[in-house]
């Protein structure tokens, strides 16, 4: 595994060379390796534990089942690679309309064009629209995540 912030952010698949379906040991053992600065917590949602890994102070964040295996992924504004080679964590979402023909609000995320595998955090004061084009249109949106299409089931 070679860790890169600047990688493609491949939805459904990885952020940094971090794929889906790695097993978080594995990821934290590479990351002792190359000293890279993390912390750790665990925590449940809806009755399911997960585990979680912050690298670099939010640059890229893996979350794990209780299984160990990452079921998703999120990078900050430091994060340098980009979705599509157009969406970055930090776009305006003025930015983000002009560059997607279509957009879903959904459970506190903002899907584009129908991709289900990647979708903007949306923080919470916000989560309850129904429309990308209620936010605010200067508001930054500083938070990709990744995940598998199941993640929606």
């Amino acid at each position: 595994m070679n860790i890169n912030f600047e990688a493609e952010i491949l939805p459904g698949h990885s952020i940094g060379n971090i794929c889906l379906g790695m097993h978080y040991e594995d990821v934290l053992a590479h990351l002792a390796e190359k000293d890279y600065s993390t912390s750790e917590r665990d925590f449940a949602n809806a009755g399911t534990k997960f585990f979680e890994i912050t690298i670099d102070d939010g640059t890229l964040v893996a979350i794990a089942n209780e299984q160990g295996s990452i079921v998703r992924l999120q990078c900050g504004t430091r994060y340098a690679g980009k979705l599509r080679s157009v969406f970055f964590a930090g776009m305006s979402v003025r930015n983000i309309l002009k560059q997607s023909s279509k957009q879903l609000m959904l459970h506190g995320l903002l899907v584009l064009d129908g991709e289900y595998g990647a979708a903007y955090g949306v923080p919470s004061e916000f989560s309850e629209l129904d429309y990308a084009k209620e936010l605010p249109s200067e508001l930054r949106l500083d938070e990709i995540n990744v995940m598998s299409t199941d993640w929606w089931h």
